[in-house]
């Protein structure tokens, strides 16, 4: 008779540039919480769940992801404008605006 799979589920986290091991469970549905606490916690911006089980046909070991998830990325700063081209504009047009009034009232006179 065939002997049952062991299967188990690896909780990776980002740690720097790769992901390392955090943990290992054979519970599913407790890994895939591990996961979801280690990226609340803000310690880590990436994580992963694979599910690891010896294939009987090759006898090799199989790893499946089986959960990815990334924190949400932070908004870039806001670029704020200089005020200096709108009070330019500003003075430009009340530049033209007062040349015009004066060219306009020494024609009426």
């Amino acid at each position: 008779m065939r002997e049952a799979q062991r299967i188990r589920y690896v909780v990776y986290a980002k740690v720097g540039p790769e992901m390392v091991p955090q943990g290992e469970t054979p519970d599913e549905t407790s890994a895939l919480a591990a996961a979801r606490r280690l990226l609340s916690g803000g310690r880590t911006s990436d994580v992963r769940v694979d599910r690891s089980f010896v294939d009987p046909v090759q006898n090799r070991m199989v790893n499946v992801p089986v959960f990815e998830e990334a924190a949400p990325a932070a908004p870039a700063p806001r670029k704020r404008s200089s005020p200096v081209p709108m009070i330019a504009t500003l003075v430009g047009l009340a530049l033209a605006a007062g040349t015009a009034t004066y060219w306009l009232t020494k024609a009426a006179l």
